[in-house]
């Protein structure tokens, strides 16, 4: 992460540029948190990814990552892996 390759104040400022660029952070609900506890259960991925690829595709949405679990799960969400061809994977 940020915070723990780069420190607090790095972190602070990646997230206030993203919410620059319309980027949203949300919250869990019951919804999103059964959606994630399927994926979970099709794929070999953290709950932290299970959640991520659950709002992503709640909100019909590309997911952007650099983490090679999510981009190897045969899941059916957009990808973008910045640096990796910047383009979406499915």
């Amino acid at each position: 992460s940020i915070v723990r390759c780069e420190g607090s104040e790095l972190a602070e400022t990646v997230m206030s540029d993203m919410y620059e660029f319309g980027w949203v952070v949300h919250g869990v609900d019951e919804t999103s948190a059964l959606a994630a506890a399927r994926l979970k259960a099709r794929f070999p991925i953290s709950y932290a990814d299970a959640f991520a690829l659950a709002c992503a595709q709640e909100q019909g949405a590309t997911l952007v990552t650099g983490d090679p679990e999510i981009l190897n799960a045969d899941h059916g969400i957009p990808i973008l892996w910045p640096g990796v061809g910047d383009t979406p994977k499915e």
